[in-house]
């Protein structure tokens, strides 16, 4: 596609890099990549119609002969969850969709807008430019973990001690970070592309928090019980990730502070309000395709734009096109996957709220971490009495992101924003 640069000038880049001339602070660049992202899925929109409907077919008729009573029915099987829990979930989100609202008008106020683009969703507010060298980044990931649990601050002197680490830039080296721990009788390895900036530091937090998990599943579960159910495979990762975060806004002037809080923001509803929205966008594709047969694009996207509209609120302008979205994105295509997103952060943020009213519950935390898959969720979360099929947990989830909006809201006052 082509697209403008930073200093404005045309430039072709790569499809999958629009995404990052989108979160651009000039105007002109985001727009240029705006507009070429929505020429080409509108111009695959024709092939995706077919793919799409062709897929749902293939689904409609695999249920069918499993005898499943409803489209998700398998996902939750194959992740140890019941339809309860989910749907308790789904709903609880779904009640809560006037948090994202009330964090696009702030945002929209921030940025001096009376409402944001589509794309404008991505728009970062303020700078966030403190440099962290890779033994800085470090240092705080094993004071954080240390802080909560002696034993987990030993897991992370262990890993740097021998090197499980590879965290710089090399030729043949791809992209993004990953935690390699696929069998208790090989090492665990963390590998990155240290980049010096906060989202490293976290990066380094958030895989560091997977390795925790597999190492305490390792040592107190058999071979076959030795990995973690799709559910809730992202709770160690983003519960860590979000406690260093927070200790690193505790040194943070407040001008940088705001602009943490609203990334963060940004990120938690990304990655559970649009994503239950997603969800309910699955379902009711599924739907229609049962009574119908067939779905035009048209349809397709009156569905998609109904759901992303509902979460976004009356903040946020639904440009002519974005209704299209739905035609790179790839999870649809991997039915229901979406909703661990959201379910993995919420269970997060619900431990983290209960450590912040009592550390002692880090001893719960660690019960969960070494779980494995030798229990359900359910039952793993009601051997330390918690009940994750009542909206009250997910509540609790909630609650943290209520709490981080509201902070936002303070500092906005304080620095006479509005």
């Amino acid at each position: 596609i082509n697209i403008f640069s930073e200093d404005e000038r045309k430039i072709a880049v790569p499809f999958s890099m629009a995404r990052k001339y989108e979160k651009s602070n000039i105007k002109k660049v985001r727009e240029s990549a705006a507009k070429e992202e929505l020429r080409v899925l509108n111009k695959l929109s024709d092939t995706a119609e077919h793919e799409m409907n062709s897929i749902l077919e293939s689904k409609r008729v695999s249920d069918k002969l499993r005898e499943y009573n409803r489209a998700d029915e398998s996902r939750h099987l194959s992740d140890d969850i019941s339809d309860k829990t989910v749907d308790t979930m789904l709903k609880t989100v779904e009640d809560n969709f006037s948090l994202p609202e009330k964090y696009y008008k702030l945002k929209a106020r921030l940025h001096n807008k009376k409402k944001l683009t589509y794309f404008e969703r991505y728009l970062q507010y303020g700078n966030i430019d403190k440099k962290y060298t890779y033994e800085e980044a470090t240092d705080i990931v094993e004071k954080v973990f240390r802080s909560l649990d002696k034993g987990f601050g030993e897991i992370v002197e262990d890993l740097l001690n021998k090197r499980r680490y590879d965290v710089f830039s090399k030729k043949g080296k791809g992209a993004g970070a990953f935690c390699t721990s696929h069998l208790k009788s090989l090492p665990v390895y963390i590998l990155l592309n240290f980049e010096d900036n906060l989202d490293s530091v976290l990066t380094i937090a958030h895989e560091t928090g997977h390795a925790v998990n597999s190492i305490l599943t390792f040592n107190t579960q058999n071979a076959l019980n030795c990995s973690t159910p799709l559910s809730i495979a992202e709770v160690s990762s983003t519960f860590f990730e979000d406690l260093t975060l927070k200790e690193i806004i505790k040194a943070s002037d407040d001008e940088t502070k705001l602009a943490i809080l609203m990334k963060k923001l940004n990120d938690d509803i990304s990655t559970i309000h649009r994503q239950v929205a997603c969800y309910r966008f699955e379902q009711e594709l599924h739907q229609e395709f049962r009574k119908e047969s067939f779905l035009s694009k048209e349809k397709i996207s009156e569905i998609f734009k109904k759901h992303m509209e509902a979460y976004m609120g009356k903040y946020v302008i639904q440009d002519k096109g974005s209704e299209y979205f739905w035609v790179e994105w790839s999870h649809i295509r991997n039915f229901f996957y979406v909703y661990s997103y959201a379910n993995g952060l919420l269970i997060s943020k619900a431990l983290q709220n209960m450590v912040k009213n009592n550390p002692k519950n880090i001893e719960k935390v660690k019960i969960m971490l070494s779980n494995g898959t030798s229990k359900s969720p359910e039952e793993m979360f009601k051997s330390i009495g918690i009940d994750i099929s009542k909206k009250e947990f997910w509540e609790k989830g909630l609650k943290e992101i209520e709490d981080t909006y509201n902070e936002a809201c303070e500092l906005t006052e304080k620095l006479g924003k509005i």
